[in-house]
């Protein structure tokens, strides 16, 4: 509350923390929605590897500072996933595990696709 204090009076203060933390209850209740959501998982596994969460690589360059922020707004959203707790856990290997499945099915497809052309 200690924050809210300074511009504001006591009980100012007091409602903008309730505002946070109903907000912060909102954001979860509908991330929670969002985990059940096959398409969430495959649209989470993309961003997770679109913003390169599991990588840390500075050279000091610009190129570098661009994708430490894609690595933020990645790692940002995951950590409000894993908040959640074990069915955070849960959705992310789940999430993972269905987009690789995904890939590989494209992959076969795109090849069959393929040789079905060179036979042609």
């Amino acid at each position: 509350m200690d924050k809210f204090r300074t511009n504001t009076d006591e009980a100012q203060a007091r409602m903008q923390v309730r505002l946070v933390e109903e907000m912060d209850k909102r954001r979860q209740k509908a991330l929670l929605n969002l985990l059940s959501n096959a398409d969430f998982k495959t649209f989470f596994a993309w961003l997770q590897e679109k913003t390169a969460v599991t990588s840390e690589v500075f050279h000091g360059n610009s190129r570098d500072t661009y994708e430490k922020g894609k690595r933020a707004v990645g790692l940002m959203v995951l950590g409000e996933v894993l908040r959640l707790g074990e069915v955070g856990l849960a959705f992310r290997f789940a999430a993972d595990k269905q987009y690789m499945h995904e890939r590989g099915m494209m992959l076969a497809q795109i090849k069959e696709d393929e040789k079905k052309g060179a036979n042609r």
